[in-house]
């Protein structure tokens, strides 16, 4: 069996824990097994469908989840170079920095870091289908409906990591309040203290952006009226003085429920799309290609006489580079 999603994750998305695929259910979807696939099973054409699968829904699952945690591709033995984050702002006494006469510079130590080798776990769901040849499009709706899963899981997961270690303060954003320099006032006096630089990204759930959107409303003055008017998410960041905001409107099933992801929460943290020597970012995704199709999802189909068996697989590790940066504030009303 191969390590799919942790069981809290799959009891969310309400996945079996099905080990054996006798026991398996026209409709069912269990965790990726070794037994249903094999190479001769990998199919190149609903692969590549998966690959380039462009659905509106899905595309904002992903961007929601590339905002959280950048992706990092590699192998999947990824090497994770941890830095000192309080070296960079070291300082020295002003009279060490002056050469006396005939003397030698003053000497400093050098820079420090780790390198630490992590594995990039297999995860994977299948789904068992009964008698499928008079249904046009159900194997590559059936991917497609299964990267959502996998995505979504993903979400969850980051989400958690991220709500284990932020610090969490709660808001009251009703007519008295300034929700936009509530963000900037926690960015400056809590989170620049600790790391030494602001924080540059923060997502914000569909709720906490309509109670930020009724604060300014329900001002008949200025600052309300420039709160107010500022709607995109581009808008919104300018005024939280960060470089990129997000409103998470994408849903999830919880218990009947169809929840956004942070709810009435603001997740503030750290993020950059590329690498760099020393990357600021919270949370990272560590991203391996599959053996077969040499992408980030391989596909595999197994027919049998009256089932037919879909599986999607991909490689992932969300890896947390550093705890400090962050914080949530959680958003209420009157």
């Amino acid at each position: 069996m191969k390590l799919a999603l942790a069981n809290a994750i799959y009891d969310h998305l309400h996945i079996a824990r099905v080990d054996n695929p006798a026991n398996l259910g026209h409709g069912m979807v269990c965790l990726a097994n070794d037994s249903l696939f094999s190479q001769a099973t990998y199919q190149q054409e609903i692969t590549t469908f998966g690959i380039g699968y462009a659905d509106p829904n899905r595309n904002r699952l992903m961007q929601l989840l590339e905002v959280l945690a950048p992706t990092r591709t590699g192998p999947r033995n990824a090497i994770v170079t941890v830095y000192d984050e309080t070296e960079p702002f070291e300082t020295v006494d002003p009279k060490k920095v002056k050469r006396e006469i005939l003397g030698d510079f003053a000497e400093v130590k050098q820079r420090t870091s780790s390198k630490t080798t992590v594995k990039v776990p297999n995860r994977g769901l299948t789904i068992v289908l009964d008698q499928i040849e008079e249904k046009p499009n159900w194997e590559q709706m059936h991917v497609s409906w299964l990267m959502d899963l996998l995505t979504r899981a993903s979400l969850l997961e980051v989400i958690a990591i991220y709500r284990a270690f932020a610090p969490a303060a709660p808001v009251v954003w009703d007519a008295l309040a300034n929700p936009d320099l509530d963000v900037k006032s926690t960015n400056i006096q809590i989170i620049a203290p600790v790391t030494g630089f602001k924080s540059n990204r923060a997502a914000i759930g569909e709720y906490a952006a309509l109670l930020r959107q009724l604060a300014y409303e329900d001002k008949n003055n200025p600052a309300g009226f420039a709160g107010a008017g500022a709607l995109t998410d581009e808008q919104i960041a300018a005024r939280m003085g960060l470089d990129r905001v997000l409103t998470n409107v994408e849903r999830y099933n919880n218990n009947g429920s169809k929840d956004t992801f942070l709810g009435s929460d603001v997740l503030i943290f750290n993020g950059m799309d590329s690498e760099s020597p020393e990357d600021i970012s919270n949370v990272v995704r560590h991203v391996a290609n599959t053996n077969i199709s040499g992408g980030k999802y391989a596909v595999y189909i197994d027919r049998r006489l009256k089932k037919t068996f879909i599986t999607v697989e991909n490689y992932e590790k969300f890896n947390t580079q550093h705890t400090g940066g962050a914080a949530i504030l959680q958003a209420s009303g009157v």
